[in-house]
């Protein structure tokens, strides 16, 4: 955006200086960023205050509706006036009632001597005679019939009409809409690049929990408190892959563990199956460690493996979930070495007990004939 503007100091009536603040209205709309629109205010601002003549041109945004608390947030000022920005960053409803109430029924706020407002306005006199304010003009700010700040002038010397109020309140209107857009328009970008760095991240860890996983048949992500799950991998050659609403993004997690024992689990090998992983179980067992695990035998699946490991890993435990990492992989393999180890101990144990046997017969023999050797000098 462009945001330099012709200097308008050398012009001679405030017809000038109103076309200049229309174009810098039309500035504001095309703003794409906070930044763009608070140089453009500031600009706006200036030629507010070059145009009515004025010390100070000031804005107020509400930063609090419940504690009605306003700060000033944008200022401009003519040469040699002393700033007031820092001294006015929090005014509560006590500091200004007077302008608050009349602001908020949508009126203008034009006070021509300040000393003839003394008794009237006392809270707001005290504060506007400690900034050496004669004469001010004040405006409303509303954005959807919502009171959101004011803004104005202080000791205009330029003649104040009824077209200069009206156009100082028209700018009060469209500040407080453009604004307002913008930070919708942010917010919605903000949130926009949010879900998608989150989708990204989502993404990039269901890959990584596959890799992680590439030896399991199916994994899930399980959050414990809420009862339900989604599916991380399945492999169609999984006994659950016939089972599970693979269409819908979360089902409910008990049915399913449910119906996966009863249905493919050959009970005997693991009575204790559906405790060990009831929801509430598991979040009592991993308050304690890290994971559980347990072995069981299931009917064939596609493929004919029937040995299973199911682990469960903890997640992330807050105040309203319980989220783990669940996955199922086939041990057939590691069940094969193991009986064949086993088989292989049974047999070097048989053998052992042979040759112990053996030994400890020829033993008992030659014991036995160890006074006939001895009488007869055989040894």
């Amino acid at each position: 955006m462009n945001a330099t503007i012709n200097d308008p100091l050398a012009a001679s009536n405030v017809r000038q200086y109103t076309s200049e603040m229309f174009e810098q209205l039309a500035q504001i709309d095309r703003a794409h960023s906070k930044e763009e629109m608070d140089q453009v205010i500031y600009l706006l601002l200036r030629l507010i205050g070059k145009g009515m003549r004025a010390d100070r041109v000031f804005l107020f945004d509400s930063i609090d509706r419940e504690r009605e608390t306003y700060s000033n947030t944008f200022e401009w000022c003519e040469d040699g006036v002393e700033p007031q920005i820092d001294n006015l960053a929090e005014l509560v409803r006590a500091d200004m009632p007077c302008w608050l109430e009349r602001f908020e029924r949508g009126e203008t706020i034009f006070i021509p001597n300040l000393e003839a407002v003394r008794t009237q306005m006392p809270s707001e006199y005290e504060i506007l005679k400690a900034q050496s304010i004669r004469s001010v003009i004040a405006v409303p700010v509303f954005y959807r019939s919502n009171l959101s700040g004011f803004f104005g002038l202080d000791n205009p010397k330029a003649e104040i009409t009824d077209a200069q109020v009206h156009l100082l309140n028209f700018i009060g209107g469209h500040l407080g809409s453009a604004r307002e857009n913008l930070r919708m328009l942010t917010l919605l970008e903000e949130k926009q690049k949010s879900l998608e760095q989150n989708l990204q991240a989502v993404q990039l860890e269901q890959r990584m929990l596959k890799v992680v996983c590439r030896d399991s048949t199916s994994v899930y992500r399980v959050d414990l408190m809420s009862n339900t799950a989604e599916i991380v991998k399945l492999e169609e050659h999984a006994n659950a892959a016939g089972t599970l609403p693979r269409e819908q993004a979360f089902f409910v997690y008990s049915d399913e563990i449910r119906r996966y024992y009863d249905s493919f689990i050959v009970k005997g090998t693991a009575p204790d199956f559906l405790q060990l992983l009831d929801a509430k179980n598991l979040m009592r067992e991993l308050e304690k460690k890290d994971s559980v695990s347990r072995r069981y035998q299931s009917v064939p699946n596609a493929i004919g493996q029937i040995f299973f490991e199911v682990r469960v890993n903890k997640l992330q435990r807050t105040e309203t979930s319980f989220q783990v990492l669940m996955d199922f992989r086939s041990v057939d393999e590691i069940v094969k070495e193991e009986r064949e180890h086993q088989h292989a101990l049974e047999t070097a144990l048989t053998e052992s007990r042979m040759s112990y046997e053996v030994i400890s017969a020829i033993s008992k023999i030659y014991l036995y004939d160890l006074p006939y050797r001895s009488a007869h000098g055989i040894l």
